[in-house]
C-alpha cells in the first residue's frame, strides 16, 4: 500500500502537476473504477477538492464522454482520465485543455502499471529530449522507417509541428500519459507510404504483444492491406468503425522511458525507449483527421531518419 500511495503522489503532483488548492476530476469506468476511488480516497486525505465519476467501457478508443461528463471536464484544473479506453484524441479532451485543464490520460491502467518499474522514469528530467526530438520532428520534411523485419515506410510532415509529450503535465492545456514518455507528430494525411511491421505490440484485447508479426500496407496515407496470422481481427476493428478515416496514419511517435519495457499495456509499450508507435485513425496534435477511433501499433528496433539525420539506429537513440 506504501508503494500504491507514494506512486499516486508522484502521478497527482510530479506528473500532473498537482497544486494544493486546485481542483481534480476523475473519470473512471466500471473496469477501472476501484483504482479511481483510490485516488479519490487519498486526494481527500489530502484535503485536495476533487469528484470521481464513473461510467460504462467505451466500446473503442476515441469515443466521446456522455455530455454531463464533458461539462464537469471544463470546471477542474487536473482531470484523470482512467477509462479504459483512451478519451485522449477527443473533442471534449481537446476543449477542455483549451481552457487550461492539465489532462492525464491514463487507459488500460491499473495498479501494476503504478507498480510497475517503468513508473520509476524521473518524467521531468525526460523534457530536454523530449523537446529536443519534438524540434527536430517539426523542421522534418519526411520521416524514413526501417527495420531488419521488412518495415520500410515514408512519413511525410513538412509543416507539421512536433509534440513533445515527456510523461508531466508541464504547463496548464497539456497531456501527460505517464508511464509513457515520447515525442510524436501528425503525418500528413494523404502522403504517408510503405510497409509496417507489427513486431511488439497492438495494445488491445485478442492482439496484445505480438507472438507473430502483423504487415500493413500503407497507400495514400490509409492502411490498404494487412497480412498475418491474426490480421482478421485488426481488419474487423477498422471495419467495426464504420469509416476509412480510422484507417489513416494519424501519428508516429518516439519513446523515451528506459525503465519501460514491453508487456502489452499501451502506455508502457508506446512509452518504451527506442520504439516507434504509428497511431492508426484520429490524428494526434496538429493533424487534421478527427475520427472517434485511435490505435496504436508499436515497432521494435528501428532505424529512423528525419530527411537525411539517423535518430535511432536499430532501437538506439542517438542524441
Amino acid at each position: 500500500m506504501k508503494k500504491l500511495e507514494s506512486n499516486i503522489i508522484k502521478l497527482l503532483f510530479h506528473c500532473g502537476n498537482l497544486k494544493k488548492n486546485e481542483k481534480v476530476l476523475i473519470i473512471s469506468d466500471t473496469i477501472t473504477k476501484d483504482l479511481g476511488n483510490k485516488i479519490f480516497s487519498f486526494l481527500g486525505k489530502k484535503k485536495i477538492k476533487s469528484e470521481h465519476i464513473s461510467i460504462k467501457p467505451f466500446k473503442q478508443p476515441g469515443m466521446e464522454p456522455p455530455k454531463k461528463v464533458f461539462n464537469k471536464m471544463l470546471k477542474n484544473h487536473l482531470i484523470v482520465g482512467l477509462t479504459s479506453k483512451s478519451m485522449c484524441h477527443t473533442k471534449s479532451r481537446v476543449k477542455a485543455c483549451s481552457v487550461g485543464a492539465k489532462y492525464l490520460s491514463l487507459p488500460d491502467y491499473s495498479e501494476n502499471v503504478l507498480k510497475s518499474k517503468s513508473f520509476k522514469a524521473n518524467f521531468r528530467k525526460l523534457t530536454k529530449q523530449s523537446k529536443k526530438i519534438a524540434k527536430l520532428m517539426t523542421k522534418s520534411n519526411v520521416i524514413h522507417v526501417e527495420t531488419i523485419k521488412g518495415t520500410n515506410i515514408k512519413i511525410f510532415v513538412r509543416n507539421r509541428i512536433g509534440n513533445y509529450a515527456p510523461g508531466w503535465c508541464y504547463s496548464k492545456g497539456t497531456v501527460a500519459s505517464p508511464p509513457d514518455a515520447e515525442s510524436n507528430i501528425a503525418p500528413i494525411e494523404n502522403l504517408t507510404t510503405g510497409k509496417i511491421v507489427v513486431d511488439g505490440c497492438i495494445p488491445i484485447e485478442k492482439l496484445g504483444l505480438m507472438k507473430s508479426n502483423l504487415t500493413l500496407t500503407i497507400r495514400d496515407g490509409m492502411v490498404k492491406n494487412i497480412v498475418g496470422k491474426k490480421s482478421n481481427i485488426l481488419k474487423k476493428i477498422f471495419l467495426n468503425t464504420g469509416t476509412k478515416k480510422s484507417k489513416i496514419i494519424g501519428e508516429f511517435g518516439v519513446g523515451l522511458n528506459n525503465f519501460a519495457k514491453m508487456c502489452g499495456v499501451m502506455l508502457v509499450d508506446e512509452g518504451c525507449a527506442g520504439t516507434v508507435h504509428f497511431g492508426i485513425g484520429c490524428s494526434t496534435f496538429g493533424g487534421k483527421n478527427y475520427t472517434p477511433f485511435h490505435l496504436d501499433h508499436i515497432i521494435k528496433k528501428p532505424t529512423v531518419k528525419f530527411d537525411n539525420k539517423i535518430i535511432i539506429k536499430n532501437g538506439n537513440i542517438l542524441i
